[in-house]
């Protein structure tokens, strides 16, 4: 999908005014669906899908944080016997805590290689998931201004040196201008839901970003 023609929803990519600092709790997805350990691997997809999510927090019998439960979880589980949520887990969580600042949380996400932060209380109870989704709108609310270059990654597969199309058969992925700002390429992942971006000089595809590399510049202010 190629936006450089495209502009942004009227309004600007932020309807908000920048924020130097923002809390998490401003961005997290709140309440949040839980399982138990003793969830069968059907319960736990019945979840996923009514409340379209791609992971879902396993909490004890107080309520108590423990682990976490993903799609990719279910798809490498074993068939027989029906596995739990405490058999497919993964643990222990990255956590953040609601107050915490944004920028922190992008960080501790680039850091651990994950894509989605539970939030708790002092006791541990599920309040909240950040997800990189989540931080995205945020880097769409800061002056980001550096453009995608400098934060792509080069070289790029040869397969599509030279030709953006050749990257079509991925509907996540779409080609912006290499000199876009961050800020504006953000908007434009949120707006599409592409999870990868080509960036492009004279036609040719001279980069390639992921969602992680832009929270990744919020991470570093």
């Amino acid at each position: 999908m190629n936006l450089d023609a495209e502009r942004l929803p009227e309004g600007g990519p932020c309807s908000s005014p920048p924020s130097p600092h923002a809390a998490i709790r401003s961005w997290m997805s709140s309440p949040v669906a839980t399982v138990r350990e003793g969830a069968l691997a059907s319960e736990i997809e019945q979840v996923l899908s009514s409340r379209k999510v791609s992971a879902v927090p396993v909490v004890d019998a107080e309520g108590t944080l423990v682990g976490i439960v993903s799609s990719t979880d279910l798809l490498n589980a074993p068939e027989t016997p029906t596995p739990t949520a405490a058999q497919l887990m993964t643990a222990p969580v990255v956590i953040a805590r609601p107050d915490e600042d944004v920028g922190e949380a992008a960080w501790r996400m680039v850091a651990a290689h994950v894509h989605r932060l539970v939030v708790v209380d002092d006791d541990q109870h599920v309040v909240g998931v950040l997800s990189t989704s989540d931080v995205l709108r945020e880097v769409m609310c800061r002056p980001l201004d550096e453009p995608i270059r400098t934060i792509m990654r080069a070289p790029v597969h040869p397969a599509l040196r030279g030709d953006p199309g050749a990257e079509r058969t991925s509907f996540e992925t779409l080609c912006l201008d290499a000199g876009i700002s961050i800020q504006k390429a953000a908007a434009y992942a949120v707006a599409t839901d592409a999870r990868r971006i080509l960036a492009v000089e004279d036609g040719h595809v001279v980069g390639l970003l992921t969602w992680t590399d832009l929270i990744g510049a919020l991470s570093r202010t």
